[in-house]
């Protein structure tokens, strides 16, 4: 059955001009596909920009509900198959940022009954090529997934789509080499895609509207900002809000970068004109939050960040600073981090302990001085460029509307490059200090493969996605005539996030007190079968290596160890470039310690280790020690962490702390944390993620769900509601050592 859509698709409505592809494709129904390969000689971005374009015209548009104030219901996504794409079910179409969905057995219906050699020749080469685009070409081994990016949110408020229009038609009128001039074209045809779109909206809203027998404030407030955002700038506080919450449900970017930065000058403005109050405001920031919070899936990681530095370098604290650490009180999402100078104001760290203590987890702290520093120092960024740092997804750094981070593209858990040491290795080594300097020369060699394949990845993830609507946001790739995906970017950075350094840590002094007859008469053999056995028949050992002491103690020992270990992997880690690089900057990989929920996964692919970790056992969830093994309070697990050269570790460096709630039910204990955060950063930590939670309600919350959706509770590098997270992230959140001061 034919859909009569397809006459109505302005690039396929004459088939004297469009491929055999494109003409086969339509026939069987699938649009979007038929516009990418509408002419196979053009630029893959072009090719896909022409299908955002399409999309746009056609996707459907959201319905309003009286008193709505933001763009869209929460439950409307601008992400899904068209509904007349792909009606007969053969498994090929694209979503509005370029990225396609192809199912394999689907297609292959089509395919086997050819007219003739040319049809099946189209047929074989659209499978063949939907195929090697949505391959892997990496290694599972340093696999993981995930893309973050802050867009250029100040322009995108000051100067609106007809802005970057301009800026596209000036480099069109002048663009002479061809693939420059399909890539401008293609841009803008998402900016008269994007118009299209507002322009449908507007006139919907105005039906409504009109339609309506009484009269509702609220959707002809929405309506008069629809016709001045996103397509030009922002004239009021409202008008920026609205224009941030519409480009992150059109562009599928959810996250909104240094929101108290850019919405400032709104803010201040409408204030002193008395169009706004800090009431107001709060009520405008909370409802964009709780929005985000509303809208995306289970665990959800998207990124605020407040606070920090001016390109000038004073500091860039304001009213609305604490006002979204307000606003943010409650919900599991977006993560929100503060960047914390030491001349911060005294009511900013009022406000951010009266969060935790309520138990909301919410916002994580970062060393300002420090990230500042090393971006500068390490990473070559100019200061005022550094001081547009912001966090992505859990805790990935970017720098806002000008970098790409694969965040968490790189998963390198060390606890299984140290169980292949451990059997290659351990029988001929008859030195600790043989074995050690076996297991980083091995982390050496497998942090360059690494780099190896996660390059392969970027240059095929280049080639195939450029995300047309992104590659518009993000500075410098209209100029430079890149797609954002492959070095049209200013900054380009690679986040590798290093799993289960704290239990190949525990598990190398294990060996340590193996080597030095510390850990009783036990062979090399007995060792390693007994690993290989899961310590089954072997419970009198597996008690002595769970009683070796473990990182998180007061150690000296271990933290030396700890120390080497982790300078050596960072500083490794850290002579990576990335093959995606931009005309004036090389892409950098970032050692990161952030881990997300992956944890868990990274356990259950590696087997029993000599720390006196089970086979498939969760690894550790920061930075810090392994979950429930440091027993003498928070100042040694800080003094534990501070043993890591966490300054190199800029990709970030996440500790998970627990406190007791009695610490924080009196100024003097609120002080007193405030005290202890203060130091752990002014000695060099990285970032802190708190908790502060009643073990027993946790229990509680176990036994009757329920009665305890409100529980929000910091993972790993995000915040959840308790009672949603799998049992086995339960159980490790349960884990943690609570600490009192």
């Amino acid at each position: 059955m034919q859909n009569t859509q397809a006459n109505k698709i302005p690039a396929l409505d004459n088939e004297l001009a469009m491929s055999a592809h494109a003409r086969w494709l339509k026939k069987h129904g699938m649009y979007t596909a038929a516009i990418f390969y509408k002419n196979r000689n053009e630029t893959v971005e072009r090719r896909l920009s022409r299908v955002t374009r399409y999309i746009l015209e056609q996707y459907p548009l959201p319905e309003f509900s009286n008193g709505q104030e933001l763009a869209f219901p929460s439950s409307y996504i601008l992400n899904a198959k068209l509904p007349e794409d792909d009606a007969n079910g053969y498994g090929y179409h694209f979503t509005v940022n370029g990225y396609p969905s192809f199912r394999k057995e689907k297609f292959e219906r089509l395919m086997g009954d050819y007219k003739d050699s040319v049809e099946q020749y189209i047929a074989e080469s659209i499978h063949h090529d939907a195929l090697s685009v949505c391959a892997d070409p990496s290694r599972e081994r340093y696999n993981h997934g995930g893309v973050h990016n802050v867009l250029d949110w100040d322009t995108i408020v000051n100067q609106g789509i007809s802005g970057y229009r301009k800026r596209i038609e000036e480099k069109l009128a002048s663009a002479e080499e061809p693939g420059m001039r399909l890539f401008e074209e293609g841009l803008l045809d998402v900016a008269i895609g994007l118009e299209g779109y507002i322009n449908r909206y507007t006139e919907k809203l105005e039906t409504v509207i009109a339609g309506s027998a009484q009269k509702d404030p609220a959707l002809e407030k929405l309506l008069a900002g629809m016709k001045k955002v996103p397509l030009g700038p922002a004239e009021s506080f409202y008008d920026a809000v609205l224009a941030v919450n519409t480009m992150m449900v059109i562009g599928n970017i959810l996250e909104p970068g240094r929101i108290d930065q850019y919405l400032y000058p709104f803010y201040v403005k409408d204030k002193t004109e008395g169009r706004v109050t800090d009431e107001e405001a709060f009520r405008l920031i909370r409802m964009l939050l709780s929005d985000i919070n509303d809208r995306i899936g289970h665990p959800g990681v998207t990124h605020v960040t407040i606070g920090g530095t001016k390109a000038d370098g004073s500091p860039a604290y304001n009213e609305l600073t604490e006002i979204v650490i307000r606003a943010i009180g409650g919900l599991r999402t977006p993560n929100v981090t503060l960047r914390v100078r030491r001349d911060m104001p005294q009511n900013l760290w009022d406000a951010f302990l009266n969060n935790i203590s309520k138990g909301y987890g919410q916002p994580a702290i970062v060393n300002e001085e420090q990230f500042m520093e090393h971006l500068v120092k390490d990473y070559d960024l100019p200061f005022e460029e550094a001081a547009e740092y912001v966090f992505g997804g859990c805790s990935e750094l970017l720098i806002q509307g000008k970098s790409m981070c694969d965040s968490t593209w790189v998963a390198y858990n060390m606890l299984d490059i140290f169980q292949e040491t451990m059997y290659n290795h351990f029988l001929s080594c008859d030195t600790f200090e043989s074995f050690y300097k076996r297991f980083k020369e091995e982390c050496t060699i497998t942090i360059k493969e690494m780099e190896e394949m996660i390059n392969i990845r970027q240059f095929s993830y280049g080639l195939h996605f450029p995300e047309p609507i992104t590659t518009l946001f993000v500075r410098d790739c209209i100029e430079d005539a890149r797609s954002f995906t492959n070095g049209g970017a200013r900054y380009n950075f690679d986040a590798t996030n290093i799993y289960g350094a704290t239990n190949a840590i525990n598990s190398l002094y294990t060996l340590k007190y193996f080597y030095e007859g510390k850990l009783g008469e036990c062979s090399k053999e007995t060792l390693l079968r007994a690993l290989i056995r899961n310590f089954e028949g072997f419970f009198d050992l597996h008690t002595r290596c769970k009683k070796v002491p473990k990182f998180g103690n007061h150690n000296t020992e271990i933290n030396e160890l700890a120390h080497d270990l982790m300078d050596h992997v960072f500083g490794e880690v850290m002579k990576l470039r990335c093959y995606r690089s931009s005309r004036t900057y090389t892409g950098r990989f970032m050692p990161a310690i952030i881990l997300w929920t992956d944890w868990i996964l990274c356990g259950e692919r590696v087997g029993a280790t000599p720390d006196g970790r089970l086979a498939g056992e969760a690894t550790v969830d920061s930075c810090g020690p392994m979950q429930g093994t440091d027993t003498e309070g928070p100042t040694s697990v800080m003094n534990a962490a501070l043993s890591l050269p966490q300054e190199k570790c800029i990709g970030t460096c996440v500790l998970n702390l627990r406190l007791d709630p009695a610490v924080m039910k009196t100024p003097e204990g609120k002080k007193k944390v405030q005290m202890l955060f203060t130091t752990y950063f002014g000695q060099g930590g990285n970032q802190l993620q708190i908790n502060v939670l009643d073990p027993e309600m946790l229990q509680e919350a176990l036994r009757n769900p329920e009665n305890h959706q409100d529980i929000i509770v910091r993972v790993g590098g995000f915040s959840d509601n308790f009672v949603k997270l799998s049992p086995a992230i339960q159980q490790e959140v349960i884990k943690r050592t609570q600490h009192s001061l």
